[in-house]
């Protein structure tokens, strides 16, 4: 958990557009937690059989402050009569006279814990300019495939991609519907496949474009990395520097933390709940990643703070990096540091597929591979991303391409051999 950061008598709403990571205090077990940026929850908190136990109120931005404290007031009451105090959150809900937005929202609340969010928060704002205005005052039972055309048509070619996730979630929410109301009676609207939308709306494929994320050559990796050494005193150079050596996205590397990194062992952890695929992810440091760590180190970090820092000592922003990479580059995006990544091992060093892969937290593997896949392949990767760095900084690979340890080099099955023990 960030560190406690408890102030009295706060406006909710400026508390989270600080950007002030960590608990907010507005009212007695009242809290505001700011997760990032423009990001924060009401959080009512007490103890229980010596054990804190913490209970969501919803959103800042959707909530007003005035009802939320009133149902914190309640709760407080329920705990003192003895009754459950979540008893008073749950509303009296309807499933027959519910909409498509409550159910929409039913069903975000319900992936929140398996997504990060950057995700949750796209679709949020989907789900508000484009399925809200024209379906989320309807009843589930009452729409139909032509009101869903209706509704995604403006958007199915030019936003192609966010219409296809709109469709998926108003067909899980209908789902949702269906289950509260035990209703089963009538097809689901939103299905696509030998369904009447794929005859009211052209196939995904034929009308979505493919774009890849725009990339350096390997070969010009360097010179940008001389070039951010140069904007040192930008956080946001700092940070870009890190992303690049770490082939970490862009996430993955504004929200790092103190606390997730050993310099003594060399390896930055980071947690499931801030990787796309919400698997723990392990990234070894180089000798580089390690200067520039030490570098920028305050005396007795707080383990919960960040390592790059904002305005307002808050998280930097998508934004920030992105004006960073064009400072020293105009034909790349911060994601495509990874490309140039890939595209070098490909072409420069031996290193198996797989660890490849491992090191962009890729799966590679089938579901049936992956049951009996047990290791990371961290020691191998410790020679890789020294490898990489080395490029970054110019030095020249002395012989041949840069290789794995005999050890771990790739069989006749492109399998990474780990050795025994390891």
């Amino acid at each position: 958990m960030a560190k406690s950061n408890i102030k009295k008598d706060l406006d909710a709403r400026s508390i989270v557009a600080s950007g002030e990571l960590g608990w907010h205090q507005v009212e007695p077990n009242l809290y505001v937690r700011v997760r990032s940026k423009g990001v924060g929850y009401y959080v009512y908190r007490y103890t229980s059989f010596k054990k804190t136990v913490e209970i969501g109120l919803g959103n800042v931005l959707e909530k007003e402050l005035k009802s939320i404290k009133a149902i914190a007031l309640r709760m407080s009451e329920a705990i003192i009569d003895g009754r459950n105090p979540r008893d008073e959150v749950e509303e009296k809900f309807n499933p027959t006279s519910a909409t498509l937005e409550d159910y929409s929202k039913i069903i975000i609340e319900k992936i929140k814990p398996d997504y990060s969010l950057k995700h949750i928060k796209d679709l949020e704002r989907a789900a508000k300019n484009y399925i809200y205005p024209k379906l989320g005052k309807m009843q589930p039972k009452h729409i139909l495939p032509t009101d869903i055309a209706k509704a995604l048509k403006p958007i199915w070619t030019t936003k192609n991609h966010t219409a296809v996730d709109c469709l998926k979630h108003i067909e899980r929410a209908y789902i949702q519907w269906q289950i509260a109301a035990n209703d089963y009676s009538l097809p689901n609207p939103a299905a696509w496949k030998n369904a009447p939308l794929s005859q009211l709306l052209p196939s995904p494929s034929r009308v979505r474009k493919v774009k890849h994320h725009p990339a350096v050559h390997y070969s010009q990796i360097p010179a940008i990395v001389t070039a951010l050494k140069g904007r040192e005193r930008l956080s946001s150079a700092q940070c870009l520097r890190f992303l690049i050596l770490t082939c970490t996205r862009s996430g993955e590397a504004r929200g790092a933390t103190w606390g997730e990194v050993d310099l003594a062992a060399k390896v930055w952890t980071i947690p499931a709940e801030r990787m796309k695929k919400r698997v723990e992810h392990k990234v070894p440091l180089s000798t580089e990643a390690i200067e520039l760590l030490k570098a920028v180190r305050p005396d007795n970090p707080d383990p919960g703070g960040l390592i790059f820092h904002g305005r307002g000592r808050g998280q930097l922003t998508d934004r920030g990096l992105i004006v960073a990479a064009h400072a020293v580059s105009a034909e790349t995006s911060v994601h495509g540091f990874r490309s140039s990544f890939r595209d070098w091992c490909a072409e420069c060093t031996n290193f198996p597929f797989e660890v490849v892969e491992m090191a962009l937290a890729h799966n590679p593997l089938t579901s049936t591979q992956y049951a009996y896949y047990r290791v990371t392949a961290l020691p191998v990767r410790v020679g890789l991303m020294q490898a990489w760095s080395n490029h970054c900084n110019g030095l020249k690979q002395a012989k041949g391409k840069a290789e794995a340890e005999p050890a771990y080099r790739a069989n006749d099955h492109n399998v990474v051999q780990i050795a025994a023990g390891q």
